[in-house]
């Protein structure tokens, strides 16, 4: 018996030993890899198979290397083993690649510096005027954690900018499938950094069924732009997101808070009258979970969905916001709160504040079920199911703002929407409905959000789930393969049944 018992144990040990071969070692935060292989085509991608090899992206795009027209496919998990990372990629040197993460992970991701205005997984993307760019099934997990940043940074666990030149005259970046898990903590922020869980800013871009579950925080005396899934955002489609995850601002200086379940700021959508031409922000299916508060010295916005749509006349004189929510869902509580008794707290399930002259915003079908959508403080109460605030001279133009087929429950102060200088009858929400309505408008859009299959330059980057073991038995592997670990367990399986079958002989 104890000969037995031997025998086993070393079985034990060796299955162990082959196990742990198998596994994928923490990356000790210095190895860099000199080349991937492949040859970064569609039928041959380069290779990610190491951290030591995600590093080598990041250190080849810090020296030039765009892998623009280049395809790169990670072959298995990656553990980042908590060490500082460099992002892939900044302005001037972007990542314009496709890559697909094939579902496996990458954990690890810890980033606590801020050297220069990019912060994440991947630092800058960006497509090229012929070429097309972006990420898919990447599984993300890790941490973000930076005190006293003294920069406007874009900071996202995935990607800090997902970026569209100023010019319009690059193709956009699609980024597709993925699952991020990142919390992001800035203390004492000096600036105004971009935040997301996911993407700090994003513009003209794809992004498809992409879900954040990692909380974000931001705190100091610059203004706040933070969102679950991105900070800022302008003419990108944004099709089967979720977020998860809380989001919380506290400004402590007189400075503008914003923080959005979905997005915190959404900027210009094209040039003003060219309707033809015109590109929208576009939310559909798109669904909030986290809680989402924000606070300050002066005036506050925060929402489900979308906190503030802001045209800065400077930057963008003449153009307009477009933005059009279809199908999105709100679940999670909204609380704006300022200390400021002469301005106006914006708190919404699905926007929190949106003025201009020329700007649209349309909703088409969206649902609020959060029964704590507050706005405390200032002069006035300006909290809806729907939206805060809407503010505009035209604002009774049907083309200028809508909402249609909205519903919301019925505990919202607001109702709907509190709307300022706006006609009412441009929306068509039910400000109380019942549980069972709810109900039913839920489901039949949680039934549409299924994975992208969304191809990025021809790239075949369509999810895949994991392939389920096959339930019948398999071959025993042939010793002659030269795979010394499974020879070693076939070796020590023999020769455990061996002892068996001879003691049962000798009892006989």
């Amino acid at each position: 018996m104890k000969k037995v018992l031997s025998i086993v144990l070393c079985t034990v040990m060796l299955l162990s030993l082959f196990v742990v071969s198998t596994s994928a070692a923490a990356w000790d935060g210095t190895t860099v890899s000199t080349s991937l292989k492949g040859e970064g085509t569609a039928d041959k991608p380069y290779l990610v198979e190491t951290a030591a090899d995600l590093a080598y992206l990041a250190k080849a795009a810090a020296d030039g290397e765009s892998f623009a027209g280049k395809y790169l496919t990670q072959t298995a998990d990656i553990d980042l083993g908590g060490k500082e990372w460099t992002p892939i990629g900044v302005s001037g040197k972007a990542f314009s690649g496709v890559y697909d993460g094939k579902n496996f992970k990458i954990t690890g991701l810890k980033i606590t510096k801020a050297a220069n205005n990019f912060v994440g997984l991947f630092g800058f993307i960006s497509a090229t005027a012929d070429k097309e760019a972006g990420i898919a099934n990447v599984n993300l997990a890790g941490e973000i954690t930076i005190d006293a940043l003294g920069v406007d940074a874009g900071v996202g666990g995935l990607v800090a900018w997902v970026y569209k030149d100023a010019n319009d005259g690059f193709k956009p970046v699609s980024v597709i499938n993925c699952t991020v898990d990142v919390d992001v903590t800035l203390t004492n922020c000096a600036k105004q950094p971009r935040v997301g869980g996911t993407f700090g800013y994003a513009f003209l871009a794809n992004i498809e069924n992409v879900v954040n579950n990692g909380d974000v925080s931001v705190s100091g005396t610059g203004s706040s732009r933070v969102g679950g899934l991105v900070g800022q955002t302008n003419r990108t489609h944004y099709l089967n997101c979720v977020n998860n995850g809380n989001v919380t601002t506290d400004v402590a200086a007189a400075q503008t808070a914003r923080a959005g379940g979905i997005t915190s700021v959404i900027t210009r959508g094209g040039a003003k009258g060219d309707e033809a031409n015109a590109v929208y922000t576009v939310f559909e299916n798109c669904v909030n979970n986290g809680k989402v508060y924000t606070k300050g010295q002066t005036t506050t916005y925060a929402a489900g969905i979308a906190a503030d749509f802001y045209a800065n006349a400077t930057n963008w004189a003449g153009k307009d916001i477009r933005v059009k929510f279809i199908n999105c869902i709100n679940n999670g509580s909204v609380t704006s709160e300022t200390t400021n008794n002469t301005v106006y707290p914006h708190a919404g399930g699905l926007g929190g504040y949106t003025y201009g002259s020329g700007d649209e915003v349309h909703a088409n079908g969206c649902v609020n079920t959060a029964t704590e959508i507050k706005s405390l403080g200032g002069k006035q109460d300006r909290s809806g199911g729907m939206y805060g605030s809407v503010y505009s001279p035209n604002v009774t133009s049907a083309e200028t703002f809508k909402i249609e087929n909205c519903i919301s429950v019925g505990s919202v102060k607001g109702g709907c929407f509190s709307l300022k200088d706006a006609d009412t009858a441009l929306a068509t929400c039910t400000s109380d409905a019942d549980a069972a309505t709810i109900k039913k408008a839920v489901d039949a859009i949680t039934a549409k959000m299924v994975p992208s299959v969304r191809k990025i330059a021809g790239f075949d980057t369509a999810y895949k789930a994991p392939v389920v073991p096959d339930p019948t038995p398999t071959p025993t592997p042939n010793p002659g393969t030269g795979d010394v670990a499974t020879l070693l367990v076939v070796m020590a399986i023999i020769s455990l049944a061996g002892v068996v079958v001879t003691k049962k002989v000798s009892v006989r």
